[in-house]
């Protein structure tokens, strides 16, 4: 891979000269550097055979699609001149050194995505795709667990006891972290939703649910959770009407009649 400036003024004499590419021509360059012992030239085709390598070793490794980000390989093009002693003025021009690696690998496309320019090989982009589809559930699996860590942490760090049922005993009642959680999720985790300071009453009553059925460890059979009470916690009474019997009830139904609300 040969490397000439196209910014440099040329000669006159050099109008009909065109700048060209090819492997003929690499191998042609080469061998007059090495016959001039032109260290420099010299140095630019091994900084170019050095890249080539890499992305063939980097493309050979089992199971890899690889996608290089171009201003990437053009550090590593500029390292590699260094490291060979050819002076570099300033940055290698990434342009050119993308027309060349697609000229050197014909099944090699380059995309753009931002600023940035991302070169891939054709038959790899359905693996590179499924790659980042892989990636990305295993990043939201980790952030899930990772909250599911912080919530709980919470939970079973704070212990209030019930006594009785004095102002905002129900916010009192779960760890704020948990409420505003099941807040965010369901009313959207916008700054704009969240500014309301009353929990409404379904992040409440889903907050209660959860801290009453966590565990510290798995249960050994699928039972249902009971309130653990201490000996001054007041235990909550509640009272419902039994079920009428058939005759109550047509008792009632007559006497309706009778008064003809029926």
């Amino acid at each position: 891979m040969c490397q000439r400036g196209r910014a440099e003024p040329r000669p006159a004499g050099n109008e009909g000269l065109h700048e060209a590419a090819t492997f003929q021509l690499d191998n042609r360059v080469r061998a007059a550097a090495t016959l001039l012992q032109d260290t420099e030239l010299l140095g630019r085709l091994s900084a170019g055979d050095m890249l080539v390598l890499y992305i063939e070793e980097t493309r050979q490794q089992d199971g890899s699609a690889p996608i290089f980000k171009l201003a990437e390989l053009a550090q590593l093009y500029k390292s590699r001149m260094e490291q060979l002693g050819v002076e570099v003025d300033n940055r290698v021009h990434s342009t050119r050194l993308k027309q060349r690696l697609l000229a050197e690998f014909p099944d090699m496309r380059a995309y753009t995505k931002g600023r940035d320019v991302l070169m891939a090989f054709e038959s790899d982009i359905g693996t590179a795709l499924a790659k980042a589809c892989e990636q990305d559930n295993n990043e939201d699996a980790m952030h899930i667990a990772r909250a599911a860590q912080i919530v709980r942490r919470n939970i079973f760090g704070e212990a209030k006891p019930f006594n009785g049922f004095p102002e905002k005993c129900q916010e009192d009642s779960v760890p704020q972290l948990l409420l505003t959680l099941i807040n965010m999720i369901l009313e959207g985790p916008s700054i704009k939703d969240q500014m309301e300071e009353a929990a409404s009453s379904a992040a409440l009553t889903i907050a209660q649910l959860l801290k009453f059925n966590s565990v510290k460890h798995k249960r050994a059979s699928n039972t249902a959770a009971f309130a653990q009470l201490t000996p001054s916690s007041k235990q909550p009474m509640y009272h419902a009407p039994g079920e009428p019997s058939s005759t109550e009830l047509m008792t009632t139904i007559v006497k309706l009649k009778q008064i003809k609300f029926l």
